[in-house]
């Protein structure tokens, strides 16, 4: 008999417990425009304080956006390598000086500048701060191409120079003067 009783018991619970619940999501679901919104305001708010508190570790600066074509970045540092480790590289290119050459030995950082640049103007557009000695001048680019790394192929009996030749003739037919290579 206490055994029914306890069973009828657990069970009345069970309902009771199910009835709030449906409740509860019935009156959410009256106020789930809201609390969506909320939610990317969340989200928002929670980028834009990653962003600041990356600034603040990396002591960096929130580029200047620039109308005509300007690059225009001062010892800037690659930010996935070491503070202590990475040379700071400055560079400066504009409507008329719209060229850089970098050349070298191996392992004297042409690469490294290369990706600097490239992932510094991207993380620009992102809207996050810059490890550059002082804010920098870029201006906004519709798409930005890379050709870095070793392209050689032996099944298809391609040397390192002719892959890059490969990939760069690939981004000359799509590039215009709103993009950076």
């Amino acid at each position: 008999m206490l055994n029914n009783e306890l069973y009828v018991l657990s069970q009345q619970e069970s309902e009771e417990i199910h009835r709030i619940l449906l409740a509860l999501t019935q009156e959410i679901l009256l106020l789930e425009q809201p609390i969506l919104a909320n939610n990317d305001i969340l989200a928002d708010l929670d980028v834009i304080g990653a962003k600041a508190q990356y600034g603040n570790i990396t002591s960096g600066f929130v580029g200047q956006i620039k109308e005509e074509r300007t690059i225009n970045l001062y010892q800037a540092r690659h930010p996935l390598i070491e503070p202590n480790v990475v040379v700071p590289n400055s560079f400066y290119l504009d409507e008329e000086k719209r060229l850089i050459i970098i050349t070298g030995p191996n392992a004297g950082g042409k690469t490294v500048a290369m990706k600097t640049v490239g992932l510094l103007v991207y993380m620009h557009q992102c809207g996050i701060p810059l490890p550059t000695s002082r804010p920098a001048e870029l201006s906004y680019f519709d798409h930005i191409y890379a050709d870095i790394g070793d392209s050689q192929s032996l099944m298809d009996n391609l040397s390192t120079f002719a892959g890059h030749i490969s990939n760069l003739a690939s981004i000359v037919k799509q590039v215009t003067s709103r993009d950076l290579v």
